[in-house]
């Protein structure tokens, strides 16, 4: 997927919806995903004018409860952000989780974006906005490219980058302050 693209889709969402102090619970750094989506982010927010707060960037691992204590984390700064983009869907699952145990209003206080788009982030009770990759698209490739080269023995090696799309759901919207 065009992770650096699926960055700047997120960060533009919210930008569009007026959020400009943006938080970010990302992967482990040695993952590219983690890299390329902060990329993309940093890219639609220096274009507004409104640089990343450094200090609001976690790296974690891609779990649920990365997502929690990043909430948690990121809240309790002077001046939290009123958006967190979150490294996948996990990730923003834990993060909804704990913004119901702190009682923050999901988007009225707080928007929250994942990425990947999980069958779980389309039930009515998450309703998580999402970047989705095409994760079929991207297996029936890497079927395809793994059948090419046992057939040719010598096939030249690809490198394929497929789209990402925004699913807007329930939990974003414009910031409270």
């Amino acid at each position: 997927s065009d992770n650096v693209y699926a960055g700047v889709e997120a960060a533009q969402h919210l930008i569009g919806l007026g959020h400009r102090d943006i938080g970010f619970i990302l992967g482990p750094t040695t993952t590219s995903t983690s890299q390329d989506r902060l990329t993309g982010g940093r890219r639609a927010l220096a274009a507004v004018g409104a640089p990343i707060d450094e200090t609001k960037i976690i790296w974690s691992e891609f779990s649920h409860q990365a997502g929690y204590s990043g909430v948690i984390s990121l809240m309790a700064h002077d001046a939290p952000p009123t958006a967190i983009i979150c490294g996948n869907d996990v990730v923003a699952i834990g993060a909804l989780d704990a913004c119901a145990k702190q009682t923050i209003r999901v988007p009225d206080d707080l928007s929250i974006i994942g990425f990947d788009d999980i069958p779980m982030a389309g039930w009515a009770m998450i309703a998580l906005t999402t970047v989705r990759q095409a994760i079929g698209d991207i297996g029936a490739l890497a079927a395809r490219r793994i059948v090419a080269r046992i057939e040719q023995q010598a096939a030249a090696m690809a490198h394929d980058v497929l789209p990402t799309n925004i699913i807007v759901r329930k939990t974003s919207g414009p910031p409270a302050r």
